[in-house]
């Protein structure tokens, strides 16, 4: 494989990362508004600590 291949390749992925990440906050703003904003702190938090 050529490093433009995965280049194209990694590429892709985060696209699709981007869409899925998108398309879960969406539902679940719809499904249920109020718990988005703490379960969005509660993912920083652990991100910050690893």
């Amino acid at each position: 494989m050529k490093k433009s291949d995965i280049g194209d390749i990694i590429e892709v992925v985060i696209l699709l990362v981007i869409l899925v990440v998108g398309f879960f906050y969406t539902i679940h703003g719809l499904v249920d508004g109020s718990s988005v904003s703490g379960s969005h702190n509660r993912y920083y938090e652990a991100h910050e600590e690893f």
